[in-house]
């Protein structure tokens, strides 16, 4: 082992100060702040180990969960512009149907060709009740809905409007207890149809139904399952008259007269499997 000489120690100190002075004015971190220079060069030796820890994991994630490829990606392009031809075709459709259903409406009921009219979807139903439903119309969309204004779904009378708000009105279907009408009682026939009882009181009976006390004096013809019930009511606008509320589902013979009949009458059209309804705009506006 080589001893050192005081004349080697002398010249050993020298060259550390001129070292530490030459750090200290090019990095001055070195000398003020050792601790940062230490964690620097650390972070300096740790960056290759990093770099490799982060090559591995993106290389493992790419095999286990692989990109999908060019034929993937237009597959899924194709069916989601075929989901979208789907919905517009059904769209059409249905307007289709829509336009085809107003000129039935407009032939049918020659009164309606000088009303107007506006299509409406049926949102819902109200809680706990069958017997009214709302629709996505209000005042809003047509200022000329109103309280009164008479609802069809397939040519068929179902109810009437009883509030209208800003961007839905409620309707009170026939079935509701406390609607009443006068209507007549028909029976369809090859040559046309044959008139069982011109005027009868038919009145709601809640959950869906209808019920009816026809005249006592109908003579040899009584109602029976399958007779139509015609609307016949002044009380209505008159666009409306002679349109279909209901069908005979059920007769019972009073047991006081044997010329007295109960009725039960269900409506023409299950308003639950309807998506869409005419509200007539009567013009007295």
């Amino acid at each position: 082992m080589m001893r050192m000489s005081p004349r080697r120690w002398f010249w050993m100190l020298n060259l550390a100060a001129a070292v530490s002075i030459v750090l200290s004015a090019r990095a001055p971190v070195v000398v003020h702040r050792p601790r940062e220079f230490v964690s620097q060069m650390v972070k300096s030796a740790l960056v290759p180990v990093a770099w490799t820890f982060s090559w591995a994991q993106v290389s493992l994630n790419r095999v286990l969960h692989p990109q999908p490829d060019i034929t993937s990606r237009v597959t899924a392009l194709r069916q989601r512009y075929q989901n979208e031809i789907a919905m517009l075709e059904q769209r059409v459709s249905l307007l289709e149907h829509i336009v085809h259903e107003s000129h039935l409406i407009t032939r049918d009921f020659p009164g309606l060709a000088s009303a107007e009219r506006r299509i409406a979807n049926i949102d819902g139903f109200s809680t706990g009740s069958v017997d009214f439903c709302t629709l996505d119309q209000g005042y809003r969309d047509d200022p000329r809905i109103t309280v009164g204004d008479a609802v069809l779904a397939q040519r068929a009378l179902i109810g009437r409007v009883v509030s209208v708000g800003p961007e839905t009105c409620t309707v009170r279907l026939l079935t509701d207890p406390r609607m009443k009408e006068i209507a007549a009682i028909v029976r369809p026939a090859a040559g046309g149809q044959i008139s069982i009882d011109p005027e009868c009181f038919v009145s709601g009976r809640g959950n869906g139904l209808m019920r009816c006390r026809p005249n006592e004096s109908l003579g040899y013809s009584p109602p029976r399952p399958g007779d139509l019930i015609l609307l016949n009511d002044t009380d209505w606008p008159a666009a409306v008259n002679g349109a279909v509320i209901g069908v005979i589902t059920d007769v019972h013979q009073s047991p006081r007269t044997a010329l007295r009949w109960r009725l039960r009458i269900a409506p023409r059209v299950d308003v639950q499997q309807v998506h869409h309804v005419w509200i007539v705009l009567t013009a007295r506006r």
